[in-house]
Protein backbone atom coordinates (compact mmCIF):
# COMPACT_ATOMS: atom_id res chain seq x y z
CA UNK A 1 0.00 0.00 0.00
CA UNK A 2 1.62 3.70 -0.88
CA UNK A 3 1.63 6.31 1.38
CA UNK A 4 -0.97 8.21 0.34
CA UNK A 5 -3.44 4.78 0.57
CA UNK A 6 -2.06 4.36 4.35
CA UNK A 7 -2.69 8.27 4.99
CA UNK A 8 -6.10 7.37 3.38
CA UNK A 9 -6.22 4.42 5.93
CA UNK A 10 -5.23 5.87 8.73
CA UNK A 11 -8.08 8.98 8.55
CA UNK A 12 -10.41 6.71 9.04
CA UNK A 13 -10.22 6.42 12.77
CA UNK A 14 -10.96 10.35 12.86
CA UNK A 15 -14.50 9.75 10.84
CA UNK A 16 -17.53 8.34 12.90
CA UNK A 17 -21.04 7.81 12.17
CA UNK A 18 -23.21 10.72 11.67
CA UNK A 19 -20.60 13.33 11.52
CA UNK A 20 -19.99 16.24 8.77
CA UNK A 21 -16.39 16.10 7.33
CA UNK A 22 -15.11 18.32 5.22
CA UNK A 23 -12.62 16.62 1.74
CA UNK A 24 -9.99 18.62 -0.49
CA UNK A 25 -9.08 17.50 -3.21
CA UNK A 26 -6.60 15.07 -4.99
CA UNK A 27 -6.12 11.30 -4.79
CA UNK A 28 -5.44 10.62 -1.28
CA UNK A 29 -8.93 12.01 -0.61
CA UNK A 30 -10.16 9.73 -3.67
CA UNK A 31 -8.49 7.49 -1.68
CA UNK A 32 -10.31 7.99 1.78
CA UNK A 33 -13.64 8.46 0.11
CA UNK A 34 -13.34 4.90 -1.15
CA UNK A 35 -12.31 3.62 2.38
CA UNK A 36 -15.36 5.59 3.30
CA UNK A 37 -17.60 4.11 1.06
CA UNK A 38 -16.09 0.34 1.93
CA UNK A 39 -16.89 1.20 5.88
CA UNK A 40 -20.17 2.15 5.34
CA UNK A 41 -19.81 4.88 6.97
CA UNK A 42 -23.03 7.03 7.39
CA UNK A 43 -21.50 10.47 7.35
CA UNK A 44 -22.15 13.61 5.75
CA UNK A 45 -19.52 15.58 3.52
CA UNK A 46 -18.49 19.00 2.51
CA UNK A 47 -16.09 20.26 -0.32
CA UNK A 48 -14.59 23.28 -2.36
CA UNK A 49 -14.09 20.31 -4.57
CA UNK A 50 -16.04 19.93 -7.89
CA UNK A 51 -13.74 16.42 -8.68
CA UNK A 52 -14.15 15.23 -5.21
CA UNK A 53 -17.82 16.45 -4.64
CA UNK A 54 -18.45 13.69 -7.88
CA UNK A 55 -16.65 11.38 -6.22
CA UNK A 56 -18.81 11.39 -3.38
CA UNK A 57 -21.93 11.48 -4.88
CA UNK A 58 -20.54 8.14 -7.12
CA UNK A 59 -20.08 6.48 -3.48
CA UNK A 60 -23.02 7.59 -2.27
CA UNK A 61 -22.18 10.14 0.10
CA UNK A 62 -24.08 13.06 1.19
CA UNK A 63 -22.70 16.26 0.10
CA UNK A 64 -23.91 19.58 1.37
CA UNK A 65 -22.89 22.72 -0.03
CA UNK A 66 -20.18 24.77 1.75
CA UNK A 67 -22.70 27.64 1.62
CA UNK A 68 -25.32 25.45 3.65
CA UNK A 69 -22.66 24.22 6.36
CA UNK A 70 -21.54 26.22 9.72
CA UNK A 71 -19.89 23.66 11.86
CA UNK A 72 -17.45 20.44 9.98
CA UNK A 73 -16.75 17.88 12.49
CA UNK A 74 -13.19 16.65 10.99
CA UNK A 75 -11.69 18.12 7.54
CA UNK A 76 -9.05 16.21 5.88
CA UNK A 77 -7.25 17.89 3.11
CA UNK A 78 -3.72 17.30 0.93
CA UNK A 79 -0.89 19.45 -0.31
CA UNK A 80 1.90 18.74 -2.79
CA UNK A 81 4.83 19.54 -0.82
CA UNK A 82 6.53 19.83 2.97
CA UNK A 83 9.26 20.87 3.04
CA UNK A 84 11.97 20.59 6.43
CA UNK A 85 10.34 23.41 8.76
CA UNK A 86 6.73 21.29 7.94
CA UNK A 87 5.79 24.26 5.66
CA UNK A 88 3.41 23.20 2.64
CA UNK A 89 2.48 23.81 -0.49
CA UNK A 90 -0.86 23.91 -1.70
CA UNK A 91 -1.43 23.81 -5.60
CA UNK A 92 -2.56 27.07 -7.33
CA UNK A 93 -6.08 25.39 -7.59
CA UNK A 94 -9.02 28.48 -7.39
CA UNK A 95 -10.31 26.45 -4.20
CA UNK A 96 -7.56 27.47 -1.43
CA UNK A 97 -9.92 29.94 0.10
CA UNK A 98 -12.69 27.27 0.42
CA UNK A 99 -10.38 24.80 1.85
CA UNK A 100 -9.54 27.47 4.62
CA UNK A 101 -13.39 28.34 4.75
CA UNK A 102 -13.78 24.00 6.07
CA UNK A 103 -10.66 23.76 7.86
CA UNK A 104 -11.93 26.77 9.47
CA UNK A 105 -14.94 25.27 10.27
CA UNK A 106 -13.48 22.52 11.59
Amino acid sequence: MDIKRNCAKAALKYIENGTMIGLGGGSTIAHLIRFIKEEQLDIKVVTPSWETKQKCEEAGLTVIPLSEATEVDVAFDGCDQVDEHLHALKSGGGIHTDEKLVARMA
